[in-house]
C-alpha cells in the first residue's frame, strides 16, 4: 500500500510539470508567432512543436505505465490521453489520417475523402448550417469573412470555423491556414482543430501587416501557393496567372495543433 501510495504521489507530482511545460509552451508559440521572421521565428515555432510532440509522448507513456500497475491516473493527463486518441469532432473513415487522433465523426465518406482533415487537399470537411456535407474552401466569402457554420440536429451540435491568414509581421511568404471544429452531443463536448503554417517559395503578400492584406492575396496565397494551381480568381472574379515558382517550387510547411 505504501508504494502504491508514492507511486500516486510521484505521478501526481510528474503530471503536474507535464501539464505547467504544456501550458508554457502554448504560451511561447503565441509570443513566437508575433516575431519577425528575421529573430527566428519559424525556428522557434518548429522547435516549440518538436517539444508538444515529446511531451504527449511522456505523457502517454506515464498513462501506460500507471496503468500496468493498477493506480488509476485521475488527472487531466487522463482526459488528454481519451480525447487525443479518441476524438468526436474529428471525421471518421480509413481515408482520413488516424494515426495519432481516431476520429469518431459521422462525416460523407465520399465528401470527407475529398477533404481530409489533414488539410491535404486545400480544403475541410464542412456540416453546412442546413445539414448538408461538403468540401469547405478557404477562398470562398463565408470564410474570409469569418463565419461560422453551425447546424443542429436533434441533442448533437457541430459548430465550425475556418480562417486563412499571415501571422504579423512575418515574411511575406508566410501564410497560416486551418479550421476548428466543436462538436457537442448533449452536454459532452470534443473539439478538433488544425493548422498549417506555409512558407512559400516566393512572395505571395503584399504588406506584412495583418490587417492591411486584402482578400485577393489570401486567396493567391491558398490556390496559388497551397494548391498549386495556374491561376485564381479574384474577389472582382478577374483571373489571373499565378507566379510559376508557386506551381514548379516547393513550399515548406509546419503543422500546427
Amino acid at each position: 500500500m505504501i508504494g502504491a501510495h508514492c507511486a500516486r504521489g510521484a505521478c501526481l507530482v510528474l503530471c503536474f510539470v507535464l501539464n505547467f511545460l504544456e501550458a508554457q509552451l502554448d504560451h511561447d508559440v503565441t509570443a513566437a508567432s508575433a516575431l519577425p521572421s528575421d529573430q527566428g521565428a519559424e525556428s522557434l515555432l518548429v522547435e516549440n512543436l518538436r517539444l508538444k510532440n515529446a511531451l504527449f509522448d511522456l505523457k502517454y507513456k506515464l498513462g501506460e505505465a500507471q496503468s500496468e500497475k493498477g493506480v488509476t491516473v485521475t488527472t487531466s493527463v487522463e482526459t488528454a490521453l481519451q480525447t487525443r486518441l479518441t476524438n468526436s469532432a474529428k471525421c471518421a473513415g480509413d481515408t482520413q489520417y488516424q494515426t495519432n487522433v481516431l476520429g469518431t465523426m459521422d462525416c460523407d465518406d465520399e465528401k470527407s475523402a475529398s477533404c481530409l482533415d489533414n488539410l491535404s487537399s486545400g480544403k475541410f470537411f464542412l456540416r453546412k448550417d442546413s445539414g448538408k456535407d461538403s468540401c469547405g474552401t478557404f477562398t470562398s466569402e463565408h470564410v474570409l469573412a469569418g463565419r461560422i457554420f453551425v447546424h443542429t440536429n436533434q441533442n448533437t451540435t457541430t459548430i465550425t470555423k475556418a480562417w486563412v491568414t499571415s501571422p504579423q509581421s512575418t515574411d511575406k511568404k508566410v501564410g497560416v491556414f486551418g479550421f476548428k471544429r466543436l462538436v457537442c452531443i448533449g452536454i459532452h463536448c470534443n473539439v478538433f482543430k488544425t493548422g498549417l503554417c506555409v512558407r512559400c517559395p516566393v512572395d505571395v503578400f503584399n504588406t506584412a501587416v495583418t490587417k492591411k492584406i486584402p482578400d485577393d492575396d489570401y486567396i493567391k496565397f491558398v490556390d496559388c501557393c497551397i494548391r498549386g494551381r495556374r491561376n485564381y480568381d479574384t474577389i472582382e472574379e478577374v483571373t489571373n496567372e499565378c507566379p510559376p515558382e508557386m506551381y514548379e517550387g516547393t513550399a515548406s510547411m509546419i503543422v500546427l495543433s
